[in-house]
């Protein structure tokens, strides 16, 4: 995005939703100066420069904090370092001296996580649980490796993929710190040598009567954007993210599809609706100035943003306190394949890729056919519901 930067122009700046993760206004009068929009609605003057054939992007204040003409002035400072070789972020690092773990982590969130993963919610979930809460005012270079043995096997008592993806977490920020000068280039890597714990696929799925404690549960909850996102992840098998960031104009009730243009497989998928599940969403309250069918009702534009106290409380009141939401897709996967369908009507329904379910493979299978699928199983479903009414 190209536009002079000026007061009015930055506070008409908003975050597509369908453009790239970082998005920047660049100014057209002094190149190297814009104002960086976040996904939260967050604004920072930024200055972009390039050194030794690298490209750097270093937030220079925050919006409100400084005016325009302020942080155009200071952009015009760094800038004219950079001409005689001088790096702004390197200056930055020198005179603060050594980073700390809690200074560290918004910058590997900033440069990596939130700039390269489509699941950056879920380092930073993993950072504020983890890694802060325990090493916030740390220096980084001090974090050892027995330390971070002593965290994975504590979080270990968690569960062994929490602890996992905790430790994957702590040994790419190393990694990124490594590379990006903030340790020494003869640094060793703290989190190498950790072994990951094993991990065994889970294969937990709802019974018929299961369902029906479920729904019934899921039924007294008050929020009905709660009660319908919990029936609709049981009736779609959808993942709980694809499923809490679909739009309003992704949904076609006359062709009965949800239209999905990114998905954890990184391909689009058109989600069969059954008319059970068009009911649900023909049922919702649309906000007007909110996109999104799941609308949060904290963040302005953005979907709801935890689901976690609802679905304990749901789960205690249906006596299933060890079912997870992605147990729901489970659940439907496990149904489908009882009632005779082939793997391959399985894995399209799911929008799987897998070794054994690939594109290619269910290529041949028309819409109808997935769709008799998944209005059978809604069926089945439903009728489990009833019968526990």
């Amino acid at each position: 995005m190209v536009s002079k930067i000026t007061k009015s122009a930055v506070d008409r700046l908003k975050f597509d939703k369908a453009g790239s993760t970082q998005q920047i206004l660049w100014d057209t009068h002094l190149k190297g100066f814009g104002v960086r929009v976040y996904e939260t609605g967050k604004k920072s003057f930024v200055v972009g420069y390039s050194l030794s054939g690298r490209w750097r992007v270093m937030a220079i204040g925050a919006v409100g904090v400084l005016t325009v003409d302020q942080a155009r002035t200071k952009a015009q400072l760094l800038l004219a370092g950079t001409i005689e070789g001088r790096d702004p972020l390197e200056q930055r690092q020198k005179e603060r001296g050594e980073v700390t773990v809690s200074e560290f982590t918004e910058t590997y969130l900033e440069r990596h996580a939130r700039a390269r993963k489509k699941t950056w919610k879920e380092d930073e979930r993993l950072i504020k649980s983890h890694i802060v809460s325990r090493w916030r005012l740390r220096k980084l270079s001090s974090i050892t490796r027995a330390e971070i043995g002593r965290l994975h096997y504590e979080v270990g008592k968690i569960g062994p993929f929490e602890a996992n993806r905790a430790l994957a977490c702590i040994s790419k920020m190393f990694s990124c710190a490594i590379d990006w000068g903030f340790l020494g280039d003869s640094t060793v890597n703290p989190a190498r040598g950790v072994k990951k714990f094993p991990e065994l696929r889970r294969s937990r799925y709802l019974t018929k009567k299961e369902i029906a404690r479920l729904a019934k549960a899921v039924s007294e909850e008050t929020n009905i954007y709660v009660r319908g996102f919990f029936m609709l992840a049981l009736l779609t098998g959808l993942r709980k993210s694809e499923l809490l960031r679909a739009r309003w104009d992704q949904l076609d009730p006359e062709g009965g599809f949800l239209h999905l243009k990114e998905t954890k497989n990184g391909r689009p998928f058109d989600v069969p609706l059954s008319r059970h599940a068009l009911q649900i969403f023909k049922e919702l309250p649309r906000q007007m100035a909110n996109p999104h069918i799941f609308p949060s009702t904290v963040l302005p534009g953005q979907p709801i943003q935890a689901l976690n106290k609802n679905w304990n409380r749901i789960r205690k009141s249906a006596g299933l306190k060890d079912v997870r939401v992605h147990d729901l897709r489970r659940t439907f996967g496990s149904m489908m394949a009882q009632s005779g369908v082939g793997i391959q009507v399985v894995g399209r329904a799911l929008n799987q890729r897998s070794i054994d379910v690939t594109a290619s493979t269910y290529s041949h299978l028309s819409d109808k056919q997935i769709r008799n699928a998944v209005d059978s199983l809604n069926d089945e479903i439903l009728s489990a519901v009833e019968s526990g009414r």
